[in-house]
């Protein structure tokens, strides 16, 4: 099966209120990044895929410590089965 690998900039990483209903983490937002010279690898990356947003509810301390703000994530997309 194929698959395929997109780049995501990290652009917030958020602390749930812990004394709020919902289970306490992080929400964490990426979008695919971008570049001025399309010769670099995130100008190819934003070539290829020049719009995107993820959000994740991280509610696993070491998942959610993965995460910086401006820090560059691979994404790979492969078929679960």
């Amino acid at each position: 099966m194929a698959s395929t690998r997109c780049k995501f900039r990290c652009n917030s990483v958020l602390p749930i209120n812990p004394a709020s209903e919902l289970p306490s983490g992080v929400i964490v937002n990426l979008s695919a990044v971008t570049s001025d010279d399309a010769e670099s690898e995130n100008g190819k990356f934003w070539t290829a895929t020049p719009s995107g947003q993820t959000t994740l509810w991280i509610s696993n301390p070491e998942g959610a410590a993965v995460f910086a703000q401006g820090t560059d994530y691979y994404v790979d997309f492969t078929p679960a089965s």
